[in-house]
């Protein structure tokens, strides 16, 4: 004869004693296997990537060129004096995907030049290249990063 094993000699847990129902409950454990979401998609919408990038369109295009301005515009303080709202400094610079600058602001070009406005020439292009410095890390979306990554002819004039 074999001796009872230590499960059918086991006295019934007190919750089911103190319950006087007599029936000992049973353990709880999950009834979902380990791979239950297998196959179920996945509500997060994946990182935007580069690949996805589509041509922009003008829209686009202007959207894109108005987020810059309204990150660079609380940084941007044209000199004043005489003919000064007359100039014009354009920039360019190079961005990397996390929007900090990868090389420049470097002057492209400057119009509206005159005799009267020569001493705030150099403070114009000095200024423009403050703005751009002080608006870096830009906030603009990745999926573009292909349209931004390289701002060629940023205009920097009284009005921004």
């Amino acid at each position: 004869m074999s001796k009872p094993s230590a499960s059918s000699t086991a006295k019934p847990d007190s919750k089911s004693a103190a319950s006087g129902s007599g029936k000992a409950e049973k353990p709880r454990g999950s009834r979902l296997g380990p791979n239950f979401l297998a196959g179920v998609a996945d509500d997060t919408p994946a990182p935007p990537t580069k690949a996805a990038a589509a041509p922009l369109g003008e829209a686009e295009k202007r959207a894109l060129n108005n987020e810059i301005s309204r990150q660079l515009k609380p940084r941007w303080k044209a000199p004043t004096g005489a003919d000064a709202d007359q100039l014009v400094t354009i920039l360019r610079w190079r961005l990397n995907e996390d929007g900090s600058l990868a090389s420049g602001p470097e002057l492209v070009e400057q119009t509206g030049k005159t005799d009267t406005n020569r001493p705030q020439q150099q403070l114009h292009v000095e200024a423009a290249i403050r703005a751009v410095r002080a608006a870096a890390p830009f906030d603009l979306p990745l999926q573009y990063y292909s349209s931004w990554k390289n701002i060629v002819a940023f205009r920097f004039d009284k009005r921004l």
